[in-house]
């Protein structure tokens, strides 16, 4: 029986009597490059041009690149002023770190669900169940340090700096 992978983190599954003598290999890369990318991995993915990203969903052990929608925490950036990401239709928690634009989270063309949107400068951690999205609340409130003139956005929590002279929010 030839080897088959998870649904949700595209683990290799070694079918019975395969890879004998080198199951090792695929069971180290699977820790390696699947388990811990999902549990603690931390990905930059540099949006432009499109308007759309799609994250890869490789098979089996993988770099990040080729499996982006795996990782536990994502960091967009972007040169546009909106973005919409789409994921796979699987149940997931991820970290959602927005180092530039809004951007829009849904999941692939043709599926039903919400979506969420994450602000420029926030972060957000969310769940999904493959159809929709639900944010999951966190203890205390996250501000950002300004030390110059800054656009706030609804919900900004800030803390002004003004040691080296007054500015503008």
């Amino acid at each position: 029986m030839a080897s088959t992978f998870s649904s949700r983190l595209k683990i290799e599954l070694i079918g019975d009597g395969e890879q004998a003598g080198s199951w090792g290999t695929t069971t180290n890369n699977n820790f390696n490059q699947s388990i811990e990318q999902s549990i603690a991995g931390v990905l930059t993915i540099a949006t432009s041009g499109t308007g759309t990203t799609t994250l890869t969903t490789g098979n089996g052990p993988q770099t990040q690149a080729d499996n982006q929608a795996r990782q536990a925490a994502l960091r967009f950036t972007s040169s546009e002023a909106t973005h919409t990401v789409q994921y796979p239709a699987l149940e997931k928690l991820y970290l959602l770190i927005n180092g530039s634009s809004t951007c829009t989270f849904t999941h692939r063309l043709g599926s039903s669900g919400n979506t969420i949107t994450l602000l420029p400068s926030k972060t957000k951690f969310v769940a999904t169940d493959g159809t929709n999205w639900f944010t999951l609340e966190t203890t205390g409130s996250t501000y950002i340090e300004k030390t110059s003139a800054y656009t706030a956005f609804a919900g900004d929590n800030i803390f002004a700096d003004t040691s080296g002279g007054a500015f503008t929010i």
